[in-house]
C-alpha cells in the first residue's frame, strides 16, 4: 500500500472523519438481527489483495486476504461495556493510509450495511410471525379466572367465531374483556375452583 502524505490539518481532518464514520457505522449496527455481516471493499492503492469490513457485537475491522487461506485483520474499534452500558472504543493509532481507504469507502460501505440489516429486518419478521403462528397452535385451550366474590350477578361470556377464530367477549359493566384464540375457550369462577381442589 503506498504512503499518502496528508497534511497536518488533513491528518486532523481524517481522524476526525474516521471516528465519525466508525460512529454512524456502529449505530446503524445496533439495529441488526445478524450475527455479523462482511463487505467486500476495494482499495485503489492496494488491488493486488482483497480487503473486506466486518462487524458484529465485539469490534469493527478490516480483513485482508493476502493468499489463499492466509487472511491478516486490523481492528477500528472495539466494544467495551463499562458502567452497565456499552461504548465503542476506536483505535486512532492504525496505520493511516488504512485509516485513508477506510473513509474512502465509508459510504459505500455503509449503504451495503444498511442493504443488509434490510434483509435481516425481513428474515426477522418472518421468524416473529413463524414463533407467533405456532404459539397459538399449541395454545389449544385459553382459561380465563375470575374473582367474582359474594355477588349474585352471574358473569356470561359470550363466543362468536371471525375469521377462523374464537372471540370470547365478558362484558362488566363498564368494561370488557375479549379473549381471541383458535382454540376452545373455557370461564372458570376462581371460587368454584378452589372448592374442587378440596374434595
Amino acid at each position: 500500500m503506498s504512503n499518502i502524505k496528508l497534511t497536518n490539518k488533513q491528518q486532523k481532518d481524517l481522524l476526525e472523519l474516521y471516528n465519525k464514520a466508525l460512529d454512524d457505522l456502529w449505530e446503524i449496527w445496533q439495529t441488526s438481527a445478524l450475527k455479523s455481516v462482511y463487505i467486500p471493499i476495494y482499495f485503489e492503492d492496494d488491488k493486488t489483495k482483497k480487503w473486506s469490513f466486518r462487524i458484529d457485537d465485539q469490534d469493527i475491522r478490516l480483513i485482508c486476504n493476502i493468499g489463499y487461506s492466509h487472511s491478516t485483520s486490523c481492528t477500528l474499534a472495539r466494544a467495551k461495556t463499562r458502567f452497565k452500558k456499552t461504548v465503542l472504543i476506536k483505535d486512532e493509532e492504525i496505520n493511516q493510509d488504512i485509516m485513508f481507504n477506510f473513509i474512502k469507502n465509508y459510504e459505500d460501505i455503509r449503504n451495503k450495511l444498511i442493504k443488509r440489516l434490510s434483509s435481516s429486518d425481513a428474515i426477522k419478521k418472518d421468524t416473529d410471525l413463524l414463533f407467533a403462528r405456532l404459539k397459538e397452535q399449541f395454545n389449544k385451550t385459553s382459561t380465563i379466572e375470575i374473582d367474582l366474590g359474594d355477588t349474585t350477578n352471574r358473569q356470561t361470556i359470550e363466543i362468536t367465531e371471525e375469521d377462523g377464530k374464537k372471540i370470547g367477549t365478558i362484558n362488566f359493566g363498564l368494561q370488557t374483556i375479549k379473549i381471541i384464540t383458535k382454540g376452545e375457550i373455557t370461564l372458570v369462577n376462581k371460587e368454584e375452583k378452589a372448592k374442587t381442589k378440596k374434595k
